[in-house]
Protein backbone atom coordinates (compact mmCIF):
# COMPACT_ATOMS: atom_id res chain seq x y z
CA UNK A 1 0.00 0.00 0.00
CA UNK A 2 3.11 2.40 0.94
CA UNK A 3 4.58 1.89 -2.31
CA UNK A 4 1.46 2.58 -4.73
CA UNK A 5 0.52 6.13 -2.59
CA UNK A 6 4.93 7.20 -2.95
CA UNK A 7 4.64 6.13 -6.89
CA UNK A 8 1.55 7.71 -7.38
CA UNK A 9 3.26 10.88 -5.82
CA UNK A 10 6.29 10.27 -7.96
CA UNK A 11 4.11 10.21 -10.75
CA UNK A 12 3.80 13.52 -13.23
CA UNK A 13 0.99 15.67 -13.41
CA UNK A 14 0.28 16.51 -17.09
CA UNK A 15 -1.27 19.74 -18.52
CA UNK A 16 -4.43 18.75 -20.57
CA UNK A 17 -4.25 18.91 -24.37
CA UNK A 18 -5.74 22.01 -25.44
CA UNK A 19 -8.11 21.31 -27.65
CA UNK A 20 -8.73 23.26 -31.25
CA UNK A 21 -12.32 23.82 -32.01
CA UNK A 22 -13.80 21.06 -35.12
CA UNK A 23 -13.21 22.74 -38.45
CA UNK A 24 -16.25 24.00 -39.81
CA UNK A 25 -17.00 22.84 -43.47
CA UNK A 26 -19.31 24.55 -46.07
CA UNK A 27 -20.53 23.56 -49.26
CA UNK A 28 -20.96 25.37 -52.24
CA UNK A 29 -22.32 24.65 -55.75
CA UNK A 30 -21.42 26.41 -58.97
CA UNK A 31 -20.89 25.92 -62.95
CA UNK A 32 -18.03 26.08 -64.68
CA UNK A 33 -20.62 26.97 -67.76
CA UNK A 34 -21.63 29.98 -65.94
CA UNK A 35 -19.84 32.73 -65.87
CA UNK A 36 -21.81 34.98 -63.80
CA UNK A 37 -22.33 34.25 -59.50
CA UNK A 38 -25.37 32.25 -58.89
CA UNK A 39 -26.52 32.77 -55.72
CA UNK A 40 -30.01 30.94 -56.37
CA UNK A 41 -28.31 28.22 -56.82
CA UNK A 42 -30.63 27.23 -60.23
CA UNK A 43 -28.99 25.55 -63.09
CA UNK A 44 -30.92 24.79 -66.53
CA UNK A 45 -29.82 21.28 -67.62
CA UNK A 46 -29.51 22.23 -70.99
CA UNK A 47 -27.48 25.28 -70.78
CA UNK A 48 -24.87 23.37 -68.38
CA UNK A 49 -22.54 20.45 -68.67
CA UNK A 50 -21.46 20.10 -64.86
CA UNK A 51 -21.83 21.32 -62.01
CA UNK A 52 -18.77 21.57 -59.42
CA UNK A 53 -19.15 21.28 -55.75
CA UNK A 54 -16.53 22.68 -53.74
CA UNK A 55 -15.81 21.88 -49.85
CA UNK A 56 -14.36 24.96 -48.22
CA UNK A 57 -13.12 24.38 -44.74
CA UNK A 58 -12.61 27.00 -42.50
CA UNK A 59 -8.77 25.99 -41.77
CA UNK A 60 -6.29 23.56 -42.69
CA UNK A 61 -7.21 20.59 -41.42
CA UNK A 62 -4.50 18.84 -39.76
CA UNK A 63 -1.75 17.00 -41.79
CA UNK A 64 -2.12 13.63 -43.85
CA UNK A 65 -4.38 12.19 -46.26
CA UNK A 66 -8.66 12.39 -45.47
CA UNK A 67 -11.57 11.52 -48.08
CA UNK A 68 -14.33 14.04 -48.61
CA UNK A 69 -17.31 11.95 -49.55
CA UNK A 70 -20.01 13.83 -51.77
CA UNK A 71 -23.93 12.78 -51.67
CA UNK A 72 -26.33 13.59 -53.95
CA UNK A 73 -30.30 13.21 -53.74
CA UNK A 74 -32.84 13.92 -56.23
CA UNK A 75 -35.89 16.08 -55.62
CA UNK A 76 -37.87 12.70 -54.43
CA UNK A 77 -35.17 12.16 -51.42
CA UNK A 78 -33.36 9.09 -53.35
CA UNK A 79 -29.44 8.88 -53.01
CA UNK A 80 -28.70 9.14 -56.37
CA UNK A 81 -24.89 9.17 -55.98
CA UNK A 82 -21.91 9.04 -53.84
CA UNK A 83 -18.55 10.19 -54.79
CA UNK A 84 -15.81 9.90 -52.79
CA UNK A 85 -12.73 11.88 -53.54
CA UNK A 86 -9.26 11.27 -51.51
CA UNK A 87 -6.92 14.92 -50.83
CA UNK A 88 -4.30 15.90 -48.42
CA UNK A 89 -4.77 18.27 -45.23
CA UNK A 90 -2.69 20.82 -46.65
CA UNK A 91 -2.65 22.74 -49.69
CA UNK A 92 -1.27 21.81 -53.35
CA UNK A 93 -1.57 20.23 -56.14
CA UNK A 94 -0.92 16.58 -55.98
CA UNK A 95 1.85 14.75 -58.27
CA UNK A 96 0.60 13.90 -61.49
CA UNK A 97 -1.41 10.35 -61.03
CA UNK A 98 -1.33 10.76 -57.48
CA UNK A 99 -4.10 8.09 -56.61
CA UNK A 100 -5.55 6.41 -52.86
CA UNK A 101 -7.16 3.19 -52.39
CA UNK A 102 -10.86 4.13 -50.79
CA UNK A 103 -12.60 0.91 -49.54
CA UNK A 104 -15.57 -0.12 -51.58
CA UNK A 105 -13.99 1.07 -55.33
CA UNK A 106 -12.63 -1.31 -57.04
CA UNK A 107 -9.43 0.84 -57.83
CA UNK A 108 -7.31 3.51 -56.74
CA UNK A 109 -8.81 7.22 -56.78
CA UNK A 110 -7.41 10.34 -58.27
CA UNK A 111 -6.83 12.67 -55.90
CA UNK A 112 -7.97 15.80 -55.28
CA UNK A 113 -6.37 18.84 -55.07
CA UNK A 114 -6.65 21.13 -51.86
CA UNK A 115 -6.59 24.82 -52.91
CA UNK A 116 -5.66 27.24 -50.20
CA UNK A 117 -7.81 30.22 -49.43
CA UNK A 118 -9.00 33.09 -47.26
CA UNK A 119 -11.83 32.61 -45.52
CA UNK A 120 -13.21 35.58 -43.08
CA UNK A 121 -9.53 36.72 -42.61
CA UNK A 122 -7.83 33.42 -41.82
CA UNK A 123 -6.31 30.64 -44.36
CA UNK A 124 -8.73 28.20 -45.39
CA UNK A 125 -8.72 25.00 -47.58
CA UNK A 126 -11.23 24.50 -50.74
CA UNK A 127 -11.78 20.96 -52.22
CA UNK A 128 -13.84 20.60 -55.59
CA UNK A 129 -16.10 17.51 -57.40
CA UNK A 130 -17.41 17.62 -60.54
CA UNK A 131 -20.98 16.35 -61.16
CA UNK A 132 -21.66 15.66 -64.61
CA UNK A 133 -25.27 16.66 -65.54
CA UNK A 134 -25.25 16.81 -69.41
CA UNK A 135 -25.37 13.33 -70.97
CA UNK A 136 -26.67 11.46 -67.59
CA UNK A 137 -29.92 10.34 -66.01
CA UNK A 138 -30.79 13.41 -64.83
CA UNK A 139 -31.66 15.02 -68.36
CA UNK A 140 -32.64 11.86 -70.06
CA UNK A 141 -34.91 10.50 -66.85
CA UNK A 142 -36.45 14.38 -66.51
CA UNK A 143 -34.98 14.37 -62.66
CA UNK A 144 -35.54 17.87 -62.60
CA UNK A 145 -36.37 19.89 -59.34
CA UNK A 146 -34.52 20.68 -55.84
CA UNK A 147 -31.96 18.66 -55.07
CA UNK A 148 -29.72 17.91 -52.08
CA UNK A 149 -26.09 17.51 -51.49
CA UNK A 150 -24.51 16.45 -48.22
CA UNK A 151 -20.69 16.80 -47.57
CA UNK A 152 -18.87 14.32 -45.62
CA UNK A 153 -15.41 14.53 -44.17
CA UNK A 154 -13.22 11.33 -43.18
CA UNK A 155 -16.40 8.81 -43.28
CA UNK A 156 -18.11 10.74 -40.71
CA UNK A 157 -21.28 9.61 -39.77
CA UNK A 158 -23.39 12.45 -40.52
CA UNK A 159 -23.30 15.23 -42.72
CA UNK A 160 -20.28 18.20 -42.30
CA UNK A 161 -22.21 20.41 -44.65
CA UNK A 162 -25.08 20.36 -47.17
CA UNK A 163 -26.50 22.65 -49.51
CA UNK A 164 -30.21 22.68 -51.87
CA UNK A 165 -29.87 23.61 -55.83
CA UNK A 166 -32.34 23.65 -58.38
CA UNK A 167 -31.95 21.31 -61.81
CA UNK A 168 -34.85 22.72 -64.67
CA UNK A 169 -34.93 21.87 -68.42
Amino acid sequence: MLIAVLAMAAAPVLAPIPRRPPVRVTLEVSSPQQRVRNPSRRFSATKILDLRFDAVFDRALLPGDHTLELRLFTPSGHLYQALTVPFSGHAGVPPWGAARRIEGYPRPVAMAEATSIGVQGARGLKVSVPFPVAGTWIVSSSLYGTWRAEARVDRSVGPAAAVRFSLRP
